[in-house]
């Protein structure tokens, strides 16, 4: 009995084992998936490196802030390419937008791009120092930048001359179109600009550190000034006989050669043009047959060097002819409201 048992057990051993064996065929080969690594075990900073950390992002974000405020500031007010810049930044976004809503750039590498932008710009503890020191640079360099602005509020395109005190007119004029701005930037020290515009008296120009000056045409290019006019009846004495005229404003005296009765600009140079509204009244009084003296009218004349013409300060004026003084001594009173806009006109008579 004992050997029948022995029997039964081995064989259902060797049962055991053939059905633990594996079974033949193309399954039998195919291996088991590993397991997946355990996720390693996070480590939290300390509370000195947190705070560190924090303070430097902050840091980093108020130097940042601080140096794109002012380069914005600086080329709003001294240039004219704020408006480009805020083009170009505006479709630079929604090129931006678009490339993140297409997935044009695989989501790994704008995660990546992400975060190594982040370390490099706002993690690392010494970002703040170097762009503090950027602005101290900009701040430095952009102090001696001046700007003229001139903006044309007339019907027409005008050419406008910028050039400094003691150097000639450029060759090529700068055009300022009709409800447009030019501005035109200068560097490096305080400096004395005289700014000329066709058909207008020039103004003279003191550029000063951080700011920015800025005129319309026509308002802020006049200057005080006397225009003298012939009487018909008095052009006729001169025709034939050139006179020469002095006029003496305090201390300062200037003349007019070979003059035909044109009239005479007191106080600015003779291409200043005559506003339409007195070249108006001038043609309501004249009569049929004045039509030359009207002429010699429209064609003005001025006294060099200019004068210094201040309100409520007497002027001389006298003829000479052949060298020798004729006729009266003219006084003329300075208006406080006269300049090249609305000037001061004033009747004169030849002797």
């Amino acid at each position: 009995m004992d050997h029948g048992q022995r029997e039964d057990n081995s064989s259902a051993a060797t049962a055991g084992n053939k059905s633990s064996a594996p079974a033949d065929g193309p399954d039998s080969i195919i291996a088991a998936p590993p397991p997946p690594p355990a996720p390693p075990a996070e480590t939290k900073p300390t509370r000195g490196v947190a705070t560190s950390s924090r303070r430097a992002r902050w840091l980093n974000f108020f130097a940042y802030f601080l140096l794109i405020a002012f380069w914005s500031w600086w080329i709003h007010e001294f240039t004219g390419w704020f408006q480009t810049i805020a083009t170009v930044a505006a479709g630079g976004g929604i090129v931006s937008l678009l490339v993140s809503a297409a997935k044009v750039i695989p989501e790994s590498w704008a995660i990546y791009l992400k975060i190594l932008s982040h370390r490099l710009l706002f993690t690392h503890h010494l970002n703040w120092i170097v762009v503090l020191a950027l602005l101290v640079i900009s701040v430095v360099v952009t102090r001696y930048a001046r700007t003229i602005s001139i903006k044309s509020q007339l019907d027409s395109k005008q050419e406008v001359y910028i050039f400094r005190k003691d150097q000639s007119p450029p060759s090529v004029p700068e055009v300022v179109a009709p409800d447009a701005t030019f501005r035109r930037t200068f560097w490096f020290g305080k400096s004395d600009f005289i700014v000329q515009a066709t058909g207008f008296p020039e103004k003279s120009v003191q550029a000063h550190p951080w700011r920015r000056q800025s005129f319309v045409l026509p308002y802020d290019f006049t200057r005080r000034a006397i225009l003298l006019r012939v009487t018909t009846a008095a052009i006729d004495r001169i025709a034939n006989s050139p006179r020469t005229l002095i006029i003496t404003v305090g201390e300062q005296k200037c003349r007019v050669e070979n003059w035909r009765g044109n009239s005479v600009w007191i106080g600015c140079d003779p291409d200043i043009q005559i506003p339409a509204p007195i070249l108006n009244k001038w043609r309501e009084v004249a009569r049929p047959t004045d039509g030359p003296y009207f002429e010699q009218w429209s064609k003005p004349m001025a006294c060099k060097p200019l004068p210094d013409l201040r309100s409520g300060i007497q002027i001389q004026v006298e003829q000479l002819r052949d060298g020798k003084r004729v006729g009266e001594v003219r006084s003329i009173t300075v208006q406080p409201s006269g300049d090249t806009r609305s000037p001061q006109v004033e009747n004169y008579d030849v002797y």
